[in-house]
């Protein structure tokens, strides 16, 4: 049967910060392997000594998600392995040289996605919050209405459904919802989803958040919107993937660590101060003192803010700033510069390096923090918005695989079936000919819908390609995955879309295969193995094109 692996993501979220909290001894016991086998001359027993933490640890990163680690672990797992038998072992200790360092680089690194020592209880009570907190649905349209319980019911949620916005505000006092969506117009009152949701925000905390979904999309029921400091806004139709993502990003935000500001200064004592400042508004932070470390920091401390506190008035330090950019990894990292300078000249030459903010001293504390804050959100938000597909809603392919590859890690650490599915739209070069780019628009928008539908909060779906959409199914066989998505295929079938009031006809094709038990493919040839199933996806969902299309076809994929 297809069903809801039971706390998934809250569980794994523990387990991982829990061997996050390992990474300290980790790294004391690879250095100490590597000093040991060094010092004895790269003999036999101290090297295999090693290659068994390091194999270790390549298996463990790539279960906690941490692909990096797990790449670099592998890569100086086999060099050790050469390093006993090579011919040329002089230039193999200097390539196990190179490696060793890269992966003490990449522990260090893991260690700061540690979060503060309140984080367990945080994410417990979150978790508790995210469990039994239901969700209100305000909506006089009472088929809207029962569609969004069923659809958020199916995700785990419990959803209370009031036709009117009577006895809402009391009833929230009583159960304290999580999150309230709520329609903006009801027949007493045009704006009556607004003044409820003012009244919703004068309740004692914790205030649930506010989701609008409403026909209205003019300038005054936004602002209103914004001033009431709502989560946010929806235009009817809401696309249930972003609805979805929206609702996942407030009930888990508490999950994300503490953002991290990496604060350079030629000032000691100016240093100390913003640090105590910034943490104080709940930030980690890391100062540098000297131009020589930052480029090291900012490997090791892996921020969410660079500030640069030039305490001369001359622009000797402003190259600073193009050090940052000229990383791949902090191209888009945001820059505050603090000086004392208030030249236009030089606000000028620190934007054109690459800041993002320039402010002069003195600058009050609070200002200081709002602006971090400010760039700090905005950069996670925009970091977040890269992962999603804009038309459909639905993560893009970059961002699929990137998860699809933890979520099979975690899968074959577990012993536990999963599954892969990939949906081509039949015939959709045709739709977009005889009908135009815009309906073919729309005839994806409802495709990735009706998928995201039957979906548990636990699977993942990303557009592939153009008409093709990939489905992640933890968990489930081949065979309870094919009974759903043969479910599914039938629907589309049976149900035509109706799009700008015109009835057209749609159906997909469907291959699906299950991912075999191999522990070690888990760990050291992850990209294959997901390469292995998307292939034997593909060919499945070959098969069931050249069959007729509107069929679904099952690939079995045998272990090596």
């Amino acid at each position: 049967m297809y069903s809801e692996p039971a706390g998934e993501s809250i569980d794994f979220l523990l387990l991982r910060d829990r061997y996050i909290r390992t990474i300290p001894e980790k790294l004391r016991s690879v250095s100490g392997s590597w000093n040991h086998a060094f010092e004895s001359g790269w003999k036999p027993e101290p090297l295999q000594r090693m290659r068994i933490i390091v194999h270790r640890l390549a298996g463990s990163g790539a279960s906690y998600g941490f692909s990096e680690l797990s790449s670099a672990a592998k890569e100086l797992e086999e060099i050790l392995v050469d390093l006993g038998s090579s011919a040329n072992p002089e230039r193999m200790q200097v390539r196990a040289e190179v490696a060793y360092n890269r992966l003490v680089t990449c522990l260090s690194q893991t260690q700061n996605h540690l979060c503060d020592s309140n984080f367990e209880s945080s994410l417990l009570h979150r978790a508790q919050k995210s469990r039994n907190a239901p969700i209100f649905v305000v909506e006089d349209d009472r088929e809207q209405a029962n569609f969004l319980r069923t659809q958020l019911a199916q995700r785990g949620h419990e959803v209370r459904v009031f036709h009117s916005v009577k006895g809402v505000v009391q009833q929230a006092a009583k159960e304290r919802p999580g999150i309230v969506l709520v329609d903006i117009i009801f027949p007493e009152d045009f704006s009556a989803g607004l003044g409820l949701a003012e009244a919703l925000g004068e309740l004692g905390p914790p205030h649930p958040e506010i989701v609008l979904l409403s026909a209205r999309s003019d300038l005054t029921a936004r602002r209103s919107s914004v001033r009431l400091k709502v989560a946010a806004y929806l235009e009817k139709p809401v696309s249930l993937p972003i609805l979805f993502q929206i609702i996942d990003r407030l009930f888990f935000a508490e999950y994300e660590p503490p953002p991290g500001v990496l604060f350079f200064t030629d000032d000691e004592d100016s240093g100390d101060v913003w640090s105590k400042v910034l943490l104080q508004s709940g930030m980690r932070t890391c100062t540098v003192n000297t131009p020589q470390e930052l480029p090291h920091q900012l490997v090791h401390f892996h921020p969410d803010l660079v500030v640069l506190d030039f305490a001369a008035s001359d622009a000797s330090n402003m190259d600073l700033i193009g050090v940052v950019r000229q990383s791949c990894y902090y191209a888009h990292v945001p820059i505050i510069v603090l000086a004392n300078d208030v030249a236009c000249e030089m606000r000028i030459q620190a934007l054109e390096w690459g800041a993002d903010d320039y402010l002069c001293k003195p600058i009050p504390p609070d200002l200081a923090v709002a602006h971090a804050q400010n760039r700090i959100r905005r950069y996670r938000e925009i970091a977040r918005s890269i992962d999603y597909d804009h038309l459909t809603g639905v993560y893009n392919r970059p961002a699929f695989l990137k998860r699809v590859g933890e979520s099979i890690a975690r899968s074959q650490r577990l012993g536990t079936p999963a599954s892969l599915a990939l949906i081509d739209v039949d015939n959709f070069k045709q739709v977009n000919d005889q009908n135009g780019h815009l309906i073919g628009d729309a005839v994806l928008r409802e495709t990735s819908r009706r998928l995201s539908c039957r979906l548990r909060r636990s699977d993942l779906i990303g557009r592939y390609s153009g008409d093709e959409f990939v489905l992640f199914l933890p968990e489930t066989s081949a065979a309870a995955g094919a009974e759903l998505l043969d479910q599914i295929r039938s629907g589309f079938a049976q149900d035509p879309f109706v799009i700008a009031g015109v009835s057209l006809p749609v159906t997909v094709s469907i291959g699906i295969a299950q991912l075999p038990h191999q522990p070690s493919y888990a760990t050291d040839n992850l990209q294959l193995l997901t390469e292995e199933l998307l292939d034997a996806s593909d060919h499945a969902l070959y098969q069931a094109k050249r069959a007729g299309r509107n069929r679904l076809s099952v690939h079995e994929l045998e272990p090596h």
